[in-house]
C-alpha cells in the first residue's frame, strides 16, 4: 500500500482509483531488448492510451489537456508525492491527475523504443527529472512510439503535457503533447545513496523517494548471482549489499547492459559471479511485480573494482 503525504497542490484534479487484476508472472526483463517490468507493463486494459485524446500545445505556456482544459504547470515531484495519498497495490493500477505539465524537464535515460505494447499502439518511454535531479524529482514518461518523443536524446530538455497513473504502484507519466526544448543540456547528477536507503531492506518511503531518479551505490559486492523471479526462473538480474551474505538491492538489466545472458535453458542470467566486488553501480530506481529495482544506465553505469 501507498504511504500518504501531506501535499494538497493536485487534490482537486485527482480522479477516481480504477483496480484492474493483472497476472504477476516474473522478476525484470532479461536481455538487451524492451524491458517492460520497467513501465508497468502492458495495458491491457485501454487505460494506456496515449495515442488519442492529446490536445494542442498553447503558445502562451499553457496549453490544453484535450479535454477543453488548461493543462496545470507542476513539478515531478509535486506529482510522486500526490501519488502517495492514493493506496495501490501491485495487482492494479491508480488514475492520478490528468491535465497537468511538466516543463524543461531533462530526459534522463535512453529512450526505449516500444517500451510498452498497448492496443492503441505501442509506447516508447524514458525515465526524466528536474534539472539537478535530487529525490522525489524523476519519473518514468511514456508517449506514442513514432512521435517527437522518441526523437529525444538523453540530457535533452523536453515539455509534457498528460496524465499521471500508477501502473502496479510504479508511478508513470502519459504524454500527449510533447515540446522539445534544448539538445544535449545535461544529465541529472545521481543522487548517492547508502545501501539502507535503496531495496529489500530500506524503509518504503526511502524506496518511493528515489522512484525514478538516477542514483549512485558504493562499496558493493554481488551476494546473489541467480535470483528468481515470482515466476520462479531468473531474469538475469543481480542482488548487491555490503557483502557475500548482504541481499540488499536488486540489480536489473536494461539501458543496453549486456551482463544479461541467454542460458540454453532459455533463461537469462547475470554473468557476475558471487563475491564480485563494484566501486559503484550509478542507475535508475524502478517498480515492479512487487520489488524495487536498480537499472545501471549502460554498461558505463557499472564500475567494477
Amino acid at each position: 500500500m501507498r504511504l500518504h503525504t501531506t501535499l494538497r497542490t493536485l487534490t482537486l484534479l485527482l480522479a477516481g482509483t480504477l483496480a484492474v487484476a493483472c497476472a504477476d508472472v516474473g522478476g525484470g526483463g532479461g536481455g538487451d531488448g524492451a524491458d517492460t517490468s520497467t513501465g508497468g507493463g502492458t495495458d491491457a486494459t485501454g487505460g494506456n492510451d496515449s495515442t488519442g485524446g492529446g490536445g494542442t500545445d498553447g503558445t502562451g505556456g499553457g496549453g490544453t489537456d484535450g479535454t477543453g482544459g488548461t493543462a496545470q504547470v507542476v513539478t515531478i515531484k509535486e506529482m510522486q508525492e500526490e501519488m502517495e495519498k492514493l493506496d495501490c497495490t501491485k495487482f492494479s493500477f491508480t488514475n492520478g491527475p490528468k491535465g497537468v505539465k511538466l516543463v524543461d524537464v531533462i530526459v534522463a535515460s535512453p529512450i526505449q523504443f516500444k517500451a510498452i505494447q498497448s492496443k492503441n499502439g505501442d509506447l516508447d518511454a524514458a525515465y526524466v527529472q528536474t534539472k539537478g535531479g535530487g529525490l522525489w524529482n524523476g519519473i518514468y514518461v511514456t508517449a506514442a512510439n513514432g512521435g517527437e518523443f522518441g526523437k529525444l536524446k538523453q540530457g535533452t530538455t523536453v515539455t509534457l503535457e498528460g496524465e499521471v497513473k500508477d501502473y502496479y504502484c510504479a508511478t508513470q507519466f502519459d504524454a500527449k503533447v510533447i515540446t522539445p526544448g534544448t539538445a544535449a543540456v545535461e544529465i541529472p547528477v545521481a543522487v548517492t545513496l547508502t545501501l539502507d536507503k535503496l531495496g529489500d531492506k530500506a524503509a518504503e518511503t526511502d524506496n518511493e523517494a528515489a522512484e525514478g531518479v538516477l542514483v549512485s551505490l558504493e562499496n558493493l559486492v554481488v551476494s546473489d548471482n541467480e535470483p528468481l523471479g515470482t515466476d520462479g526462473k531468473p531474469h538475469g538480474e543481480f542482488y548487491v549489499g555490503k557483502d557475500k551474505s548482504d541481499k540488499s538491492v536488486l540489480v536489473a538489466p536494461g539501458f543496453s547492459t549486456t551482463f544479461s545472458k541467454k542460458g540454453d535453458d532459455g533463461n537469462y542470467r547475470a554473468i557476475f559471479e558471487v563475491g564480485k566486488e563494484f566501486k559503484s553501480i550509478r542507475g535508475i530506481v524502478t517498480y515492479s511485480f512487487g520489488k524495487w529495482r536498480l537499472i545501471p544506465v549502460g554498461d558505463a553505469g557499472l564500475d567494477a573494482k
